[in-house]
């Protein structure tokens, strides 16, 4: 007879699968996992995997009596060791979860919690790779549920020039449905700058690639409302309107 350490670990977990036979992606029987029993396993991946494979009901009484802080569901969720189907059944179980009305959510430690893991838009883009439309709703809900239905160009700079996690092309279209249309612009931009920033170009090539850009960090509807914003890489402000900045081949022949 097989046996397992207890508490039981992520590793052993799956391994039981493959021992019992197991298809991938297929639950454990009932008998099996009261043996385990998931709700008293202290790492959390054993314990909400094996809950939701008991039911959806026992799950949620378990997260109800005992609320999990946002920033613990975000990592478990944001876990890169986990197996594909696993991964999405804790992801589903994590967004539903922070979702769920139930006035205890602690906004600020989501925030905090989705810029350490990057909005989990790297997670999401391996889970549903050919599904585009799929992250960027999920991306969208986590975006409403941490700081609104609007999004202001400071929070745009803070999750999309994020120095620990590159910006996904689904995290950009999340945040570009939540700006103001006047401040589109800003978002492209910071976008932009934030992928030559996180790609391996060496160092000179990164910052010409920079200069290459307009320098100016008010557009749009920022501009109107006088906000001082900062910009990754930012070189010499602006010249005075109309003038127009030297191309990058010109500044070379001037400097040699």
């Amino acid at each position: 007879m097989l046996r397992f350490e207890d508490p039981l670990t992520y590793q052993g977990y799956c391994a039981i699968h493959v021992c019992a036979g197991y298809p991938y992606g297929t639950s454990l029987h009932r008998s099996l996992l009261l043996a385990i029993n998931p709700a008293g396993q202290s790492e959390l991946s054993v314990r909400l995997l094996g809950l939701h494979a008991l039911g959806d009901k026992e799950l949620r009484r378990v997260l109800h009596d005992k609320p999990l802080p946002p920033g613990v569901l975000i990592g478990a969720a944001a876990n890169r060791e986990l197996q594909p189907v696993h991964a999405r059944v804790l992801g589903d179980i994590v967004i539903s979860d922070l979702l769920e009305p139930t006035g205890r959510l602690d906004r600020m430690g989501l925030r905090q919690a989705l810029i350490r893991h990057g909005c989990l838009a790297p997670a999401l883009e391996e889970l549903y790779p050919d599904r585009p439309s799929e992250q960027v709703a999920r991306l969208s809900s986590l975006l409403t549920l941490a700081y609104g239905r609007t999004m202001e160009p400071l929070t745009v700079d803070e999750i999309l020039a994020n120095p620990m996690v590159a910006p996904t092309a689904e995290l950009f279209a999340a945040v570009l449905g939540k700006v103001d249309p006047a401040d589109a612009p800003w978002t492209e931009r910071v976008f932009t700058r934030a992928l030559i920033i996180h790609e391996h170009f060496p160092g000179r090539m990164r910052d010409e690639l920079l200069r290459l850009l307009p320098a100016d960090s008010h557009l749009g509807a920022a501009a109107d409302r006088g906000r001082k914003l900062h910009l990754p890489g930012r070189s010499a402000p602006p010249g005075p309107p109309g003038t127009r900045r030297p191309s990058l081949l010109r500044q070379r022949s001037q400097e040699e």
